[in-house]
């Protein structure tokens, strides 16, 4: 969904997409220096451990994201990218991860978990950044369900409900490719 004016706000969890980037490098710089050292013939086995280890921090970490622009909201997930539109989203879940409750289904949001219990007991509350679409450009944020929630409504508030109400499903492309080729490396490692 591309916004013609007003904000756009991306909620996605900063570390986690970091750890998985960083993760990949190393393990794409691992397998390079095996492949130069000892050859691809002797080497090529281990590769398919080492993408099954990306794919799987990919699903977790990598994928999730939550954009908010003035005509709806869009969410992607490991599996899954939904589009809903303002007038489609009838409340937000937030007690055990941040939730969409639309007029089709209730779509979950991978990108706003609930804050763990060693960060309710031990972190600060964040504060909730004030949200608008008549703000410009693009924010980043990385944030809780509960904040997200907040954050989510603010900015449904100032956008309105005109939007139309459609509600969108479809498989995330990049994860199924990256399935299929993990999958396809891995089985040629195993026979």
């Amino acid at each position: 969904m591309a916004s013609p004016k007003g904000a756009t706000i991306k909620i996605r969890r900063v570390l986690p997409a970091l750890a998985w980037a960083g993760l990949a490098l190393a393990c794409s710089a691992w397998f390079a220096a095996d492949v130069v050292r000892f050859g691809w013939s002797d080497t090529w086995r281990e590769g398919a451990f080492l993408l099954g280890l990306v794919w799987v921090t990919w699903l977790l970490w990598g994928a999730p994201v939550l954009v908010l622009t003035s005509r709806g909201i869009h969410v992607r997930n490991a599996w899954w990218i939904h589009d809903v539109e303002w007038g489609a989203l009838v409340r937000t879940k937030r007690r055990f991860g941040l939730v969409l409750v639309t007029t089709a289904r209730e779509c979950a949001v991978s990108a706003a978990p609930a804050r763990s219990g060693i960060a309710v007991t031990l972190g600060p509350r964040s504060t909730t950044p004030d949200v608008s679409v008549s703000m410009e450009g693009t924010r980043r944020l990385s944030l809780s369900a509960h904040d997200a929630g907040i954050v989510l409504e603010r900015y449904r508030e100032s956008a309105g409900t005109e939007a139309g109400s459609a509600v969108r499903r479809r498989l995330n492309p990049v994860t199924i490719v990256l399935t299929f080729v993990t999958a396809a490396w891995v089985l040629a490692a195993i026979v």
